[in-house]
């Protein structure tokens, strides 16, 4: 069980998740204007 590698990969799955909702809310904006 490794779990620095665990949290690695989390984290990477966090940080997709961030910049998804980020670049959606971009368009979003561009959208609206």
């Amino acid at each position: 069980l490794n779990v620095d590698c665990g949290v690695r990969i989390a984290t990477d799955e966090v940080v997709r998740l961030v910049r998804e909702l980020h670049a959606n809310d971009q368009i979003r904006k561009s959208d609206q204007g």
